[in-house]
C-alpha cells in the first residue's frame, strides 16, 4: 500500500478533541493514554507520549555489541515518542518492526498523518527484526515519529493490517496536551 493509500485508510481526530481529559470511549476507537485501544486482533495500551530531545538508536546497525547512540531531529524538527504494550489476538505470529502488521500514523492539528521513524528494529528498548510475537503474548513496542517543531500532534491512530482489521474504523490516542503544545 503506499503511503498516500494508507493516509487515505485513516480517519482524523478533532484538533478540540485531544484537549479533552473526560472522554471514555465515547468517540468510538478513540482513547485515552494508558486505557486499551483496539482494532482486530492488535491491542495496544499506550503507556505515554512524550516529545524527547533525542531518540536513542543502534551505533552501528551491523554491530549490536557497540550500544546505542542518541540522535535527534533534523534542524526545525521534533520528535514525538509512543511507548507502548501491544497484544497480538491475531491468528498468527507478527514482526512488529520490520513488517507491517500496525498500520499507524501520527496526526497533527491541521490533519496532516506523519510516518514512523525507520528501522524501528534499532530503536533501544524495540523488538528486534523478524522477531515474530506470538498469538496470545505481548510486546513492549515504541514508535516515534519527526514533525515540525510547530506541529501539535493530537493522536496516535492505528489498524491492525491482517485480515481481522478494520482500516476504516482505525484506533487512535490522544495525545496529551501538555505534548501537544
Amino acid at each position: 500500500m503506499t503511503t498516500s493509500r494508507a493516509a487515505a485508510a485513516y480517519s482524523t481526530v478533532s484538533p478540540s478533541a485531544a484537549s479533552t481529559t473526560t472522554q471514555h470511549h465515547s468517540r468510538g476507537n478513540i482513547v485515552q493514554v494508558g486505557q486499551l485501544a483496539v482494532n482486530g486482533g492488535a491491542h495496544v495500551t499506550v503507556h505515554s507520549i512524550s516529545q524527547p530531545e533525542t531518540i536513542s538508536v543502534r551505533a552501528h546497525p551491523n554491530f549490536p555489541s557497540q550500544g546505542f547512540k542518541p540522535v535527534g531531529p533534523r534542524p526545525g524538527g521534533k520528535f514525538i515518542m509512543v511507548d507502548a504494550t501491544v497484544v497480538n489476538e491475531t491468528q498468527r505470529s507478527i514482526d512488529l518492526t520490520c513488517g507491517w502488521p500496525i498500520a499507524n500514523k501520527m496526526q497533527d492539528a491541521r490533519k496532516r498523518m506523519y510516518d514512523a521513524y525507520d528501522d524501528l528494529h534499532y530503536i533501544e528498548g524495540n523488538p528486534g527484526c523478524n522477531d515474530g510475537l506470538q498469538p496470545g503474548f505481548d510486546s513492549r513496542m515504541i514508535w516515534v515519529y519527526e514533525m515540525p517543531a510547530d506541529a501539535r500532534p493530537v493522536a496516535f491512530v492505528f489498524y491492525d493490517t491482517s485480515e481481522l482489521g478494520d482500516r476504516n474504523n482505525p484506533a487512535g490516542v490522544l495525545v496529551p496536551t501538555d505534548v501537544s503544545r
